[in-house]
């Protein structure tokens, strides 16, 4: 038995028309425009995952891709914690397809993050570059590698869907556990343009509440150039915890 608190906030940033990120907790899909973070909780024997998407901009109907994604992985549990490769795959494969069938979706695509949490294990996985991290006062631990090519500009060399011909190999992590954990998922809405510094300082406050609500400011304050999505997630792996 587990007991988890996530706060998720998801917004379009202050420069960009609409938002391509989605966020889901618990299959929990959260609205693509929020103000301030949602706090939802969990105590169970079954497996939770957190996932965000960016669907990626410059690309038709990005939010679909990213809807289409968060959706896709929440629902694939239990059979997401026996085969994460194997499953990223398929909904890879599914977007392909659901590219190739309407011509307003051809190329739609979107990254993907998931953290899944079982009692005795904790797993990431992700394609593209919207990153987890491990939280600790002072610390902050990446725990996913951008699929990015520096040398050609930034461009993603991994993503879900896309044109057709590409193959995704999902990367996995799986993560020492202790009695009590906290995690960060977000989009490059946070990472690109917030100080790492300010970053692992917000991170680490009280609740997941106050630092979603203060990664999130962070963001707006650096100019928001892009949407921006955060999950601060708390984990109480003996089902411990306060409410």
């Amino acid at each position: 038995m587990k007991r988890v608190h996530v706060a998720a906030i998801t917004s379009r940033g202050l420069v960009r028309d609409g938002n391509e990120d989605r966020v889901a907790v618990f299959g929990w899909l959260a609205p693509q425009e929020m103000s301030e973070p949602v706090v939802l909780a969990s105590r169970t024997a079954e497996p939770v995952l957190v996932v965000v998407a960016d669907g990626l901009g410059g690309h038709q109907a990005g939010e679909v891709a990213s809807e289409f994604a968060v959706t896709a992985l929440s629902a694939a549990l239990p059979g997401l914690a026996d085969d994460p490769v194997g499953v990223f795959g398929r909904v890879h494969q599914d977007l392909l397809e659901l590219g190739g069938s309407r011509p307003e979706l051809t190329g739609t695509a979107t990254t993907a993050t998931a953290l899944l949490i079982a009692d005795d294990l904790i797993t990431t996985c992700h394609v593209g570059d919207s990153r987890a991290y491990y939280v600790e006062p002072g610390l902050v631990t990446q725990l996913t590698t951008d699929d990015v090519d520096q040398v050609a500009g930034g461009t993603l060399t991994q993503v879900l869907g896309g044109l057709p011909g590409r193959e995704v190999v999902a990367h996995v992590r799986q993560v020492d556990t202790a009695e009590s954990l906290r995690f960060l998922l977000c989009t490059d809405g946070l990472h690109s343009y917030v100080d790492a510094a300010v970053v692992r300082e917000n991170a680490a406050l009280g609740t997941v509440f106050d630092a979603a609500e203060a990664l999130h400011q962070a963001a707006v304050e650096a100019g928001a150039p892009d949407n921006v999505s955060v999950c601060v997630v708390d984990v109480w792996l003996g089902g411990e915890g306060h409410d």
